[in-house]
């Protein structure tokens, strides 16, 4: 495997692992937010039992992902129709090589294999 597929794969691979948490689903599952003005937020989060504090930290997570997602999925039309290249350690990363950065995201997200080079 070349070194560009090899970055290619770590950094879509990555993004995943990133993906699994975020620490304001985390902080939503304690029950107390960091900060000053998080207040307001404690407040509510202590009146809420821990299946609904899960519940809110789940669609917080999935509104993550959803971050990610669209993020890799403009990036890809800016390689589509911009020409824009993505490059690490010097080497450019073939991007197009599979089904693109955001459908290569959600095929590893939900356990797709890399093919065999």
């Amino acid at each position: 495997m070349d070194k560009g597929t090899k970055l290619y794969q770590e950094m879509m691979d990555g993004l995943v692992k990133m993906s699994r948490s975020c620490a304001g689903a985390s902080n939503l599952r304690r029950g107390k937010a960091p900060g000053d003005s998080s207040e307001q937020l404690n407040l509510v989060l202590s009146q809420l039992s821990e299946e609904q504090r899960n519940v809110l930290a789940d669609y917080l997570l999935a509104a993550y992902v959803d971050g990610i997602y669209d993020t890799l999925d403009h990036l890809e039309w800016l390689r589509c129709v911009k020409n824009m290249s993505i490059s690490l350690e010097g080497e450019e990363l073939p991007v197009g090589k599979y089904e693109g950065l955001s459908h290569d995201f959600i095929g590893r997200r939900q356990g797709w294999e890399w093919p065999c080079e």
